[in-house]
């Protein structure tokens, strides 16, 4: 071999190595983290049950609300989390490969399906104070009947709560006129015992003792009032979507109103406007 020969086989370049060896972990941290999102969004096998949660991130505590969750077990369950904190939040269950993040003032949806039996813990993931190691719930995932389990656990007796379920729901809320021409609507928050199917019938929180609650219809430009009263044991209040209405109205505790109390009644009162199918909901922490 000639002299030539040898200086034309350079030895390897060391940095151009570890950078690609770098570019390469980088690449499969990111398709990890793709696939932990996919996970508990879109890769979810279909199942008859599905059941769905709010949970509130406590603004200054670092304490979830609620706190202690029972699901069916092979059910779907989606949880709603509404970080009202002024920062970031994490959200994990190891069990379910779940660690998603919670951006502040946000609603972040996640869900999996509850695949296994047994008590797991959920956590906040992310760090920024030693008040995060206290920021800890449980989720029992059970084959039984998980009102009895929540009721042992929680001391709550539901033996006095009306069983309902999809055929017993009021399709159309009614309404009377009043001497201004208001449309005035009863609408309340209340317990019942909802019956998904399948045999599985859990305590459930619902407008008019439904859910979802009952379809409120009027005609653009009305005026409308709506007489809320709060039968659930937490305060709450009701937020609307997609109205044009007065700021009081807008049922943000803490900010457009105070929470309505257990027992009191909060009236709602705005012009139908604009016209278009709108939806409301209970809305953000409401201690």
């Amino acid at each position: 071999m000639s002299q030539a020969d040898n200086h034309s086989k350079k030895p390897p370049n060391k940095w151009k190595i570890s950078f690609y060896s770098f570019i390469g972990l980088g690449l499969v941290f990111v398709l990890f983290g793709f696939y932990q999102v996919a996970r508990t969004t879109w890769l979810l096998p279909t199942t008859d049950l599905e059941v769905e949660y709010q949970i509130n991130v406590i603004p200054h505590r670092w304490k979830w609300d609620p706190d202690f969750f029972v699901v069916p077990l092979g059910s779907t369950v989606t949880f709603n989390i509404h970080n009202d904190d002024g920062v970031d939040h994490g959200f994990a269950i190891r069990e379910f490969g779940i660690d998603r993040r919670l951006p502040a003032g946000r609603v972040t949806q996640v869900r999996f399906v509850a695949d296994r039996e047994g008590e797991f813990e959920f956590f906040c993931s992310v760090f920024c104070g030693v008040g995060h190691f206290d920021q800890k719930g449980t989720i029992i995932v059970t084959s039984e009947n998980p009102e009895t389990i929540l009721a042992a656990r929680t001391g709550r007796d539901t033996s006095d709560l009306p069983v309902r379920s999809a055929v017993d729901r009021i399709a159309r809320l009614p309404y009377t006129i009043a001497e201004d021409g208001a449309k005035v609507f009863q609408l309340t928050a209340e317990p019942v015992m909802w019956d998904y199917g399948n045999g599985v019938i859990l305590e459930s929180w619902g407008y008019n003792g439904q859910l979802p609650g009952p379809e409120i219809r009027v005609t653009e430009g009305d005026l409308v009032r709506i007489e809320f009263t709060n039968y659930l044991p937490e305060p709450t209040t009701v937020h609307w979507h997609g109205i044009d209405l007065p700021f009081r109205m807008d049922g943000v505790p803490g900010y457009t109103q105070d929470p309505v109390l257990p027992g009191e009644t909060f009236v709602y009162e705005f012009h139908a406007e604009p016209a278009g199918t709108r939806f409301y909901h209970t809305h953000g922490s409401h201690h």
